[in-house]
């Protein structure tokens, strides 16, 4: 059985017409399922990228007779999720990474880790379909001042804690950038979050981001939270920043983090369907525009059932 996430997007969907499940795509959506024609030749697929969309994407394509194999550049499986081993309120979706990892092997997935895609690969494994799920990396935030005292990312907290001291800023005050936050307080550091629109954690759903903000106040003598607020500089004792009427601020920290946004992969997907051999070819997940983990998980699927 599919793990729950607890996510509570298909309650919290609800107000806003989207009422379906993160990592089931068929609940809300059975009709489509239903009518999905059978397999009638079975066929050489190729899934380049072991995240969440891919894996799904294999997985479905397996159950339906294809012959699958699936190929990851790093050593391990499981994309943006592999932050999940780290961080304690994530145990629900650490879950599901590791659920999807051994549906791979039940389903006789074949994976190549530590293997780059390419057209030469592609030649040789002559697929004839190809699902293209190579994600997105970080947006890299550049300000005035950065070149000289180094900002990380909200990823490399869980990479490299060594790298954060005792009092830090972080920039960005998406879910990202508030549940890395209060990551951080619970070992102790003092997080300010800085924001430059009004409202923290806007792209989660209601339910949830009334559990996060009640946690947050919880932690209010290390979490701290400014909006509307636009950081000018970073400085070596860390930044300045212009409030909603444009005045200035010095805001000290011994690290500055930044968490604004990921972009796609694209250029992979765009090297790939260049090769004139396949006979289907479908990006998925988010190298198709950054999103959340039920974009990878339901377009893979779709993906893997649109292969007939």
């Amino acid at each position: 059985m599919t793990p729950c996430l607890r996510c509570t997007n298909c309650l919290g969907g609800k107000y806003d017409g989207h009422n379906e499940c993160d990592v089931n795509p068929i609940a809300g959506n059975e009709l489509y399922t239903l009518r999905t024609p059978n397999v009638v030749n079975h066929k050489r697929v190729l899934v380049i990228g072991g995240g969440p969309g891919g894996m799904k994407a294999a997985i479905t394509a397996a159950k339906r007779g294809h012959q699958v194999t699936l190929v990851e550049k790093e050593a391990q499986l499981g994309g943006n999720l592999k932050f999940t081993d780290i961080d304690a309120h994530k145990d629900d979706l650490r879950r599901f990474k590791d659920y999807l990892i051994r549906q791979l092997a039940k389903n006789a997935v074949e994976v190549k880790l530590n293997t780059e895609a390419n057209l030469a690969l592609v030649k040789k494994l002559n697929p004839q379909a190809i699902i293209v799920a190579s994600g997105a990396t970080p947006v890299e935030l550049k300000l005035p001042g950065s070149d000289k005292f180094e900002m990380i990312h909200a990823t490399e907290v869980y990479q490299h804690p060594e790298q954060v001291g005792k009092k830090a800023i972080m920039i960005g005050g998406g879910l990202m950038g508030c549940e890395v936050a209060l990551h951080l307080a619970e070992a102790g550091v003092d997080v300010t979050v800085l924001k430059l629109q009004t409202g923290l954690a806007v792209d989660s759903n209601r339910i949830h981001q009334a559990a996060l903000f009640e946690m947050m106040d919880k932690m209010a003598d290390l979490v701290h939270s400014q909006t509307q607020v636009q950081v000018t500089e970073v400085t070596e004792s860390g930044v300045t920043y212009l409030d909603a009427e444009g005045q200035a601020h010095s805001l000290e920290a011994d690290t500055v983090i930044y968490a604004v946004g990921m972009k796609p992969n694209e250029k992979i997907v765009e090297e790939i369907r260049s090769w004139d051999g396949w006979e289907s070819f479908m990006p998925i997940g988010d190298c198709t525009g950054a999103s959340v983990v039920r974009k990878a998980v339901h377009t893979g699927y779709y993906a893997a059932m649109d292969i007939i």
